[in-house]
């Protein structure tokens, strides 16, 4: 299932464009800083593929920081994070969900294989240790949950978009209890959150120019958010995790967190 797509919000002026050109060129300086930093500790740290990952996280957390404010987005966090290594189950609006909760927390994601041969976010998906898990291969799941296992094992929070696509922020889609197996494989606690964003008048509403859905063309989408002049995004946490050994049971908590957790978008 697939949202209907949203259309694009359109950059009308030259000051909209001239923010979105400079928005670039300051994304494309702290790339340039993380990529820099990411090598000169990497370095010394070959030997130990534990510790090479801990300091990608790092360096992510850092990155994932440097973008927010290069697009001027303020995010606000409600209720506790997460202070353990454990699963995350998010709605999910955007491409920019993985940079707001990549500033909070040291976190890898599990996402659908396809996502590996996107142009632009499978590289990024990839750097960023994500699982990927092909749904239609079953007997490829111990070598997932092996994966998943050692990225908890080194300290990691997973985050798993598990409602399967994104929305406009309108509603909270049912969490696929198919995507929830290696949480219930691992036998870690799974944590609910919820993600939401709001822009400022003359700007287009967050359902239209943050929350990428449908068939939107990313390159416009991408644009267009450059040229915001303010994102306000706020994550909210569930108060407790959950754990089961049932990935139904499973699902039907999350959900119920999830939506206790949402506020629709305007």
């Amino acid at each position: 299932m697939t949202s209907e797509p949203t259309p694009i919000a359109p950059v009308r002026g030259p000051l909209a464009h001239l923010r979105a050109w400079r928005r670039a060129v300051c994304l494309l300086a702290v790339t340039g800083a993380m990529v820099a930093a990411w090598l000169v500790g990497a370095l010394p740290l070959l030997p130990s593929r534990a510790a090479r990952s801990r300091w990608r996280r790092v360096c992510m957390r850092g990155w994932c920081r440097g973008v927010l404010w290069a697009l001027g987005v303020r995010l606000a966090v409600r209720g506790a994070a997460p202070t353990s290594a454990r699963f995350l189950v998010c709605n999910h609006l955007s491409y920019l969900d993985v940079v707001a909760l990549g500033s909070v927390l040291p976190v890898a994601f599990v996402s659908r294989a396809d996502v590996a041969n996107w142009p632009l976010i499978g590289p990024l998906a990839r750097w960023f240790d994500t699982v990927f898990v092909p749904r239609e291969q079953k007997r490829k799941l111990p070598e997932v949950n092996a994966v998943v296992a050692r990225r908890v094992a080194d300290g990691c929070a997973l985050v798993v978009f598990a409602e399967g696509t994104t929305t406009a922020g309108d509603r909270v889609l049912p969490i696929k209890p198919s995507l929830l197996e290696p949480a219930v494989a691992a036998g870690v606690p799974v944590q609910a959150a919820c993600l939401r964003y709001a822009t400022r008048p003359p700007d287009a509403p967050a359902a239209m120019a943050v929350c990428w859905v449908g068939d939107a063309a990313f390159a416009p989408h991408g644009y267009a958010l450059l040229a915001l002049r303010r994102i306000d995004a706020e994550l909210a946490f569930a108060p407790t995790p959950r754990i089961a050994s049932d990935r139904k049971e499973l699902a039907a908590a999350l959900d119920a967190d999830v939506r206790a957790l949402f506020t629709p978008m305007a």
